[in-house]
């Protein structure tokens, strides 16, 4: 049996040629070298110490009760122990770990938890011992103690302070403060001399996220314990990541407003997740423009994964609070397609901010949609007079329920409830008078009466 070849595309060109080239980190931004074995290990103040292998950190404090341990990151993993170790022989000091405290429960910094024996005590929030239940990872037991809002304990003549104050890099991360020692621990947050990576630091909720930094600040501390990267912060390090986070926030909202949907849409057609990943790519390349140039050679990295941190952010304030995007009517799913609706005919805005003149009042047409210069759809259906607030317009995919668009559709974008339940808002719609179209009924055919006229509002 013969089989036709499928041809296939070659190329010589290796991945490691077409690498990008990123900014030089900043020197401030680098921590202290590590040792032969992979990490450091140092003083914070007094009996608390902090260990890193350049990307990771945990913290322990040496007590006449035994070492108390605040995380276990597996890339640091058996090296925790040989920190222990090393500063307890220095010390003269139990180097038995007796107490863990969880910052949240993620993997990536508790996974080498089941390193210390059954025996230690595990503490953290009642959302993290939910969790980790959940998960059943053998290398992330469950912590045996929970607090719900705020708990201080005090371990071989130590205070600990722990707070939860709502969810932010994930449902469950809290804040542990050791006033003695003047140190916040706060993971995950803010990464000392660095930008955060994928999506803020791959948060769940933006809101909080961004909050969290205002209440770091709220605390009286010296030294800072990120959970990242290879130095300690201080509080100058909370407040640049706030101004950050800030810029990019004010940055996302002008791009929102400004970056024009229209190109989108016409290129792909019927393809409308492609014009939505090209639309929102747009706003948050856009809004990162500024924010890159504004810190490179200040947060290493931030010319690495701003833009991605941008979009998170854009897409928090679009979801989250309410700021919506421009777009097309054809993006909410209401297929202007005159195959399927011969009858719908054509509108214009004429809302004061979009009263066009000239060039560029011209409309770009294409498969039934049409779109002004601005990237608003003026497409639409018809609407009785007693309908001055909204119109509706039916879909074959909806079996012919409504959808229902409020008069503001020109303007800026669309918010929703439910599948079909999208609004717009911001100009009024007005549609043009039409015809009824005639009845043939054969000989004799008689035409319908003009509809009733569309007073102007």
């Amino acid at each position: 049996m013969s089989t036709q070849e499928t041809p296939i595309a070659k190329t010589t060109t290796s991945g490691a040629d077409v690498l990008p080239d990123y900014a030089p980190v900043p020197p401030s931004s680098l921590g202290p070298a590590l040792n032969d074995q992979g990490y450091y290990v140092g003083r914070v103040e007094r009996n608390l110490f902090w260990v890193t292998d350049g990307t990771y950190q945990a913290a322990f404090l040496t007590t006449p009760d035994g070492v108390i341990l605040f995380d276990a990151p597996p890339t640091i993993g058996h090296n925790l122990q040989r920190a222990v170790d090393e500063i307890a022989a220095a010390n003269g000091v139990s180097n038995k770990v007796t107490y863990l405290f969880y910052s949240h429960h993620h993997a990536d910094h508790v996974g080498a938890s089941s390193l210390f024996d059954k025996s230690v005590t595990r503490i953290g929030h009642e959302e993290t011992r939910r969790l980790l239940l959940r998960d059943d990872d053998p290398a992330r037991p469950p912590n045996e103690e929970t607090f719900q809002d705020t708990r201080t304990l005090e371990i071989g003549g130590e205070r600990i302070d722990l707070a939860w104050h709502g969810p932010n890099h994930s449902p469950d991360n809290i804040a542990i403060h050791l006033p003695d020692h003047d140190t916040l621990v706060l993971i995950d947050i803010v990464n000392p001399g660095w930008a955060p990576i994928y999506l803020s630091n791959l948060t769940e909720d933006i809101p909080g996220y961004i909050e969290a930094s205002a209440n770091a600040l709220a605390y009286s501390w010296k030294h800072f314990i990120g959970g990242h990267m290879g130095r300690l912060g201080t509080r100058d390090d909370v407040t640049l990541h706030q101004q950050y986070m800030a810029d990019i926030s004010e940055s996302s909202r002008q791009a929102i407003t400004s970056v024009d949907p229209t190109p989108f849409f016409v290129k792909y057609g019927e393809n409308a997740w492609a014009a939505v990943r090209g639309y929102l790519d747009e706003i948050a390349a856009t809004a990162a423009a500024p924010v890159i140039e504004k810190y490179t050679g200040v947060l290493a990295a931030a010319d690495v994964f701003t833009e991605s941190t941008t979009f998170q952010v854009m897409q928090s304030i679009r979801l989250d609070l309410g700021h919506v995007v421009r777009a097309p009517l054809s993006a909410i799913g209401v297929k202007l397609s005159t195959r399927h609706h011969r009858s719908w005919q054509h509108r214009e805005c004429v809302g004061p901010e979009h009263r066009l003149d000239g060039e560029a009042s011209q409309t770009v047409r294409r498969s039934g949609r049409a779109f002004d210069r601005q990237g608003v759809s003026v497409g639409g259906s018809p609407r009785s007079p007693s309908s001055r607030n909204s119109w509706r317009t039916t879909h074959p995919s909806t079996g012919g329920r409504t959808h229902g668009v409020r008069r503001d559709c020109c303007l800026a974008g669309w918010t929703g409830s439910g599948s079909h339940g999208w609004h717009r808002s911001a100009a009024v719609v007005r549609p043009r008078r039409h015809r009824r179209r005639p009845v043939h009924g054969g000989p004799g055919h008689r035409h319908r009466e003009r509809g009733p006229a569309v007073h102007r509002p």
